[in-house]
């Protein structure tokens, strides 16, 4: 019993070794050439996260990793009444930025 323990636990420290990479999106959010706001969230591949600032903004992105090396990010955010839905394509380790109208989001992504 005691060798089927620590298999199982042996397993599960390896999975958490192996699991993937993590990913760190530094982000600025521009409306009208005004900074709003410079969320960073950290995520793996097909993982979601967000930030959200009461009465400014609510920022949600998914990252997916593709064998290439590169990553793709979809967002979701809100502001002032107004939802953007940018999404980019860009290698780890590279700034990029998608404009649309009078919002601006800016991001540069590392592992």
């Amino acid at each position: 019993m005691k060798k089927l323990i620590w298999v199982f636990l042996l397993l599960l420290l390896s999975s958490r070794v192996f699991a993937g990479n993590t990913y760190t999106i530094q982000s600025k959010l521009y409306l009208e050439d005004q900074l709003l706001g410079a969320p960073v969230v950290q995520l793996g591949d097909n993982e979601k996260a967000g930030v959200s600032v009461s009465g400014t903004y609510d920022f949600e992105v998914i990252l997916a990793a593709e064998d290439s090396g590169v990553v793709n990010i979809t967002s979701n955010i809100s502001l002032r009444d107004k939802v953007y839905q940018p999404s980019i394509t860009i290698e780890p380790g590279n700034e990029g930025s998608v404009q649309v109208g009078d919002f601006k989001w800016s991001l540069f992504v590392h592992k």
